[in-house]
């Protein structure tokens, strides 16, 4: 496999199809592992800024008032009947599975739509919103089930070891035996979770090329994915790493963007506290043009990475038929 070649052919389709940007952000608004950006610092730093607006005490009029308003609320809170509460959870419950459905639903159209995109631009064919979204649409329920059924199963094979690991200890008195029982369900759960893990992922990868690519139904994408992911193992897990090391370095960066930019008002304001208040302004404007940039980047990250996996997928199909052909 020629990695150097299919990355910087993967960075010339997203840097010049722009139109694969649109379903990049798509993917990329709706996956998990979005950057969260939590900036704290000694509180004491800022503790001279509000001892000239101290809270005053409360005085007993204000409390009195605040005090009839909590019983009051209080009470219509507990005159509320059971099947008003029963409705709300029901409707919370019914928003949130609405919620994820719409959440999977665009998600996994805008990588079919993606992927199909990529195949196209590379047989010659020019990438367009309109001819995206249709083959998105085509695909996005065989996506959804390869991608989320087999996850649950795996999540189900480790829930029953641990019910049963829970059930062995609770049954057993000697402790060696006890031991014995933990050391043989921890080397299973490892061997599931982490080996499973993996070997899951690896399938899922080349599964849904071939649920876009073949257009085939899920459970046969399934099992030709397994079979080529064991086949390619470690090519894929070639291409896993560099993909890692490639979005760590990206994510690293703008981490280190918005930093320097938080340090930078912390400084400035410990010095002066106008001027810093000035410069916080300033980053936090900036902060949010950097997150908007952000969005895009990761959009087109996506359109990077995708393509990484189409042109490996494309290079093993290659070496299939290659196989084929010698046989």
């Amino acid at each position: 496999m020629n990695y150097k070649q299919i990355l910087a052919r993967s960075w010339e389709i997203a840097k010049t199809h722009k139109v694969l940007w649109v379903f990049g952000m798509v993917v990329a608004a709706l996956s998990g592992g979005s950057a969260n950006f939590n900036f704290s610092g000694d509180q004491s730093a800022f503790s001279d800024l509000f001892q000239k607006s101290q809270m005053k005490e409360i005085p007993q009029e204000t409390s009195n008032v605040l005090g009839t308003y909590t019983d009051t609320l209080s009470e219509m809170v507990r005159n509320i009947s059971p099947w008003v509460w029963l409705v709300l959870a029901v409707s919370i419950f019914l928003a949130i599975l609405a919620a994820i459905a719409i959440s999977l639903y665009l998600r996994y159209w805008a990588r079919g739509a993606l992927i199909a995109s990529i195949h196209d631009v590379e047989e010659g064919r020019s990438a367009s919103l309109e001819l995206g979204s249709r083959r998105g649409r085509e695909v996005v329920r065989r996506l959804i089930y390869v991608n989320v059924v087999p996850w649950l199963v795996l999540m189900l094979a480790i829930a029953v070891i641990a019910g049963v690991s829970v059930v062995l200890l609770t049954m057993v008195n000697l402790e060696t035996i006890r031991i014995v029982v933990v050391i043989i369900m921890s080397l299973l759960f490892l061997t599931i979770g982490v080996i499973g893990g993996i070997a899951l992922v690896m399938t899922l990868i080349l599964a849904e090329q071939i649920v876009v690519r073949e257009n085939c139904s899920s459970k046969e994408a399934l099992k030709k994915g397994f079979r080529l992911a064991k086949k390619y193992l470690g090519q894929l897990f070639a291409m896993g790493a560099i993909n890692l090391g490639v979005g760590c370095a990206v994510g690293c960066a703008t981490v280190f963007i918005f930093l320097f930019l938080a340090a930078l008002s912390f400084i400035v304001f410990s010095i002066n506290k106008q001027l810093g208040l000035v410069i916080g302004a300033i980053a936090a404007a900036v902060i949010m043009i950097c997150i908007l940039l952000f969005i895009l980047l990761r959009g087109i990250y996506t359109v990077f990475n995708l393509s990484t996996w189409t042109l490996l997928f494309r290079e093993i199909e290659k070496l299939e038929k290659g196989g084929k052909n010698a046989s």
